[in-house]
């Protein structure tokens, strides 16, 4: 009876597995938000049409939230004998099934959507016994609480494919993401290459990737991480292959990049022996758009091989947009042929990522029996950016310049970033370019995040703008998702010149009493006489510090604005010390009219090193200053030498002598960016002395290195000496080395000074602990300390061993227990307990010395076998670690003769 059960099962098994040879061979599961917690799931699967007895009018799938429905499929004819739908017909021996069912989740959190159906199709190359194993395919889904729900990518190309043996092999999915046709957002897509999934939705074991079937390096399976095209270079044996491809979802939220998801992509790959080359595309060359202009583009598709035919198609973002969605029309297949792509933009099409389209090129073989066909696939990025801002307007009003612009171009901008630069630069936007690129110069000024407010007025926020100076600006708009138009022509204004502008400050001659500065200004040639009517005067303010003036001159009254003085010699100045900053208010008929910018003297400084003087000095002037001129006193001469002339506002001077002192003037030379106005302007500053002196630390030794011999205890440090090292530094005569003896606490300590700069190493003997670390710095002639070398660090090797057996009895031989030489040892917790447990002595002391004797309760220990419990704490780089050894220990009294093994 067993035989006969045994020989049924037999049966019923093989059939049922040859039922399921030629089942599932790649699919995958999608989603698509409905409302509220509710979702339209669908399952695609692709299986082999001939595998009829193994066919699936339903699924069962697993919604992550503890539930589970069997799912109708729902594509294709309806069969009535069935009562199910049967799918597609896709050619080649492969049927397209799809799944679909709604489902409402509970609650926001992370659902993993699984579906597992027995069995895959036999003799896949790297799947062991793959017709035995179960098929199976999972999607993430992720509900947030906050932030637009999360639709799945749509997979637009086949995931069943045909390779020929030793051709590069390449397939794209054609996934475009669902979210643009409903909520506008633009996820970014990350591919990856994964193990498929077999027996509880766990990856299959025993799997193997394509590329790990004949290994080498002409074989290598790859996916582009940004576009998913897998390229297989090359296949190396036929048959049967299965790969995953896993497509994660991102989303920037609050300015964080967030995963919203992900689609587990099983594909199959037929590798043939055929003669074959995948079709050519061209003109696919990435490129962007202004949102309302029309693109078109022709692509191209050819193949190398005569007789063969080709079909071109095109997926993407573009075809699901909401608004004008774009359109591809290719024509019938041929050798050569072309696609016309064509899309009228608008504005809701605006967005940071760029839109991708895949084309994909398929060829047909006419003098193949088999039909061997192979795939090529573009992708083709496009950019989709907002037209510029127009009508730029830049007038002065009072300190200020009112900017005013338009854009009605396109009514979903967020709002608009103001840029001012000091003069024109000539900007043009390069193609494709959006917003102001930092490397340009330009300073962001406002932040408009109200659309509707076009005009902004630029008063350096209450500071007021300088007179003099020509301003000009940029505006671009940008969009909710961060994307920004293409940024406005440049438009310049200045302000009107009602108010006088100091054209000159500059110091005279330097001491601590009786410096003076030269002040001059211009006339404000601008100035409405008719409102303000003579007579006219100036009034000269001085401040030694910002915004604390006071008046110090007032020029005589004159009826007409050209008779006016416009110099002033101010005395009695300290200007070795002080830095004098200047205003030039205008009165009419009494009563004061404006002021102008303000402008302060040149005050030089110095720093002094090692043979060296370094120059700096602070400049508060409305002008640009663009060259300097240096300046050092020659004593003998009694006249300044020119040292250099710079674009920049520092200075080194070099090749001094330690200890003697230096002088320095500094000649500014500069404009105003307006015409009509004195130019060049230049000013001198006071004269600064300075003494170069050695106060810079000199370049660290190099890398230290450790030479320990742990059982010697010694320690040899060696390092090599900056005098070889660095262009800067000759004169070290000693180095100090620190120390600490563990890597994680404390501080290190100098530990000893070597002196001679040749001397770079030192012998460290007889030590207690060879652990510890060390660090070396170098001392140079005028006692500067380097900064420490990176630290070098040693352990020890410590050592503690008992004797198993002692002799007490007080002949001076082996009368007490003590370990043999031992090495790097703080401590001991050491117990010794008789043959019943009873503690007879206990000690902290590494050299333990127990005589024999009951410590506890007094009179000689009987001899006999001890059992000692020892914790030993050992002196470590990292530490003081512990060790517990265990053991026991014979003692024998002299009178008595015992064995001492």
């Amino acid at each position: 009876m067993l035989k006969k059960f045994y020989l049924l099962f037999s049966i019923l098994f093989m059939s049922v597995s040859s039922a399921w040879a030629t089942h599932n061979r790649a699919g995958e599961i999608t989603y698509r938000h409905i409302s509220g917690f509710t979702y339209e799931i669908t399952v695609t699967t692709y299986t082999k049409e001939s595998s009829r007895p193994a066919d699936r009018c339903a699924l069962d799938v697993y919604f992550g939230d503890g539930t589970m429905e069997t799912v109708s499929r729902v594509n294709g004819q309806f069969d009535q004998q069935r009562n199910c739908y049967m799918g597609v017909s896709l050619g080649d021996d492969i049927k397209m099934n799809k799944y679909t069912i709604q489902h409402t989740y509970p609650s926001v959190g992370q659902y993993e959507i699984t579906m597992v159906d027995p069995n895959r199709n036999e003799g896949i190359e790297n799947i062991d016994n793959s017709v035995l194993q179960q098929f199976a395919l999972k999607s993430e889904l992720f509900i947030y609480a906050s932030g637009v729900p999360n639709s799945s990518p749509v997979l637009t190309n086949p995931p069943v494919d045909d390779a020929c043996l030793r051709e590069i092999y390449e397939h794209n999915p054609g996934a475009v993401d669902a979210d643009i046709s409903n909520s506008g957002t633009s996820d970014s897509l990350v591919y990856s290459l994964a193990v498929s999934l077999g027996d509880s939705a766990q990856p299959l074991p025993n799997f193997v990737f394509p590329d790990e079937i004949n290994p080498g390096p002409n074989n290598n399976i790859t996916v582009d991480p940004e576009t998913g095209t897998i390229q297989w270079v090359v296949p190396q044996r036929s048959g049967e292959y299965n790969v995953a491809i896993l497509i994660e979802e991102y989303r920037e939220v609050n300015g964080k990049m967030r995963k919203v998801g992900s689609v587990l992509r099983d594909i199959q790959i037929t590798v043939l022996d055929c003669l074959n080359d995948p079709p050519v595309i061209t003109n696919t060359d990435d490129t962007c758009v202004i949102a309302g202009s029309v693109l078109n583009r022709t692509v191209f598709a050819s193949d190398p091989n005569t007789g063969h035919e080709v079909t071109i198609t095109a997926t993407g973002d573009p075809f699901l947009v909401q608004g004008n969605k774009a359109s591809f029309s290719p024509p019938a297949p041929s050798p050569s042929t072309s696609g016309s792509f064509r899309w009228n933009t608008q504005c809701q099409h605006i967005r940071k990522k760029d839109y991708d389209v895949v084309f994909r090129a398929v060829d047909d073989n006419p003098f193949n029996p088999t039909h061997i066909s192979l795939a090529n696939y573009e992708t083709w990025s496009i950019s989709v950016i907002g037209p510029p801002p127009n009508n730029e307007q830049a007038e002065p009003m009072g300190n200020g310049i009112q900017l005013g612009w338009d854009y009605n171009s396109c009514n979903n901008a967020v709002g608009y970033k103001i840029y001012r630069n000091v003069d024109s630069l000539g900007y043009t936007p390069s193609s494709c370019e959006t917003g102001v690129p930092a490397s340009l110069g330009y300073q962001e000024i406002a932040d408009i995040d109200d659309p509707s407010i076009t005009n902004y007025f630029d008063d350096d926020n209450g500071n007021g703008l300088k007179n003099g100076i020509r301003y000009c600006y940029l505006v671009y708009a940008y969009f909710e998702d961060g994307s920004e138009s293409i940024v406005s022509n440049e438009f310049c204004s200045q302000l009107k010149r009602e108010v006088p502008i100091i054209t000159r400050v500059s110091v005279n001659n330097t001491d601590n009493q009786n410096g003076s500065d030269t002040v001059m200004w211009s006339t404000p040639t601008e100035l409405d006489t008719t409102q303000y009517t003579g007579p006219y005067n100036y009034k000269v303010f001085r401040s030694t510090l910002i915004n604390d003036f006071s008046e110090i001159y007032t020029t005589t009254t004159e009826n007409s604005l050209s008779d006016l003085d416009t110099t002033f010699v101010d005395s009695n100045l300290n200007t070795r010390d002080n830095q004098h900053t200047y205003r030039i208010d205008i009165y009419s008929n009494g009563q004061r009219v404006g002021s102008s910018s303000i402008a302060s003297s040149i005050f030089l400084e110095g720093t002094g090193q090692d043979n060296k003087v370094i120059l700096s000095f602070d400049e508060r002037v409305p002008w640009i200053n663009n060259q300097y001129v240096f300046y050092r006193y020659n004593e003998n001469s009694g006249l300044y030498d020119t040292l250099d002339t710079t674009s920049v506002p520092t200075y080194t001077d070099t090749g001094l002598a330690n200890g003697s002192e230096y002088c320095y003037r500094v000649l500014t030379i500069g404009e105003y960016s307006i015409d009509n106005i004195l130019s060049p302007l230049k000013n001198f500053s006071q004269q600064a002395c300075i003494i170069p002196e050695d106060n810079q630390p000199p370049c660290p030794p190099g890398d230290a290195m450790i030479d320990s011999d742990c059982e010697l205890f010694t320690n040899i440090v060696e390092w090599e000496s900056p005098n070889n090292l660095c262009d800067t530094v000759d004169d070290v005569v000693s180095y100090n080395v620190y120390f600490k003896p563990f890597r994680n606490e404390g501080d290190f300590q100098i530990l000893e000074n070597v002196p001679g700069p040749e001397n770079t190493s030192v012998r460290f003997d007889n030590l207690e602990s060879v652990a510890g670390c060390y660090a070396i710095t170098a001392i140079d002639s005028f006692g500067n300390e380097s900064p420490m070398t990176d630290s070098v660090c040693v352990d020890n090797c410590p050592e503690y061993r008992l004797p198993n057996v002692f002799t007490p009895g007080g002949d001076g031989s082996n009368d007490y227990l003590v370990p043999f030489p031992y090495r790097y040892v703080e401590r001991v917790d050491m117990e010794i307990f008789n043959r019943w447990g009873e503690k007879v002595f206990e000690t902290n002391n590494p050299n333990i010395r127990w005589d024999g004797t009951n410590k506890m309760q007094g009179g000689d220990c009987p001899p006999g076998v001890y059992y000692y419990t020892c914790t030993v704490y050992e002196i470590r780089l990292s530490g003081i670690e512990p060790r517990l050894i265990k053991g026991h220990v014979t003692l024998l009294r002299q009178e008595q003769t015992y064995p001492t093994d």
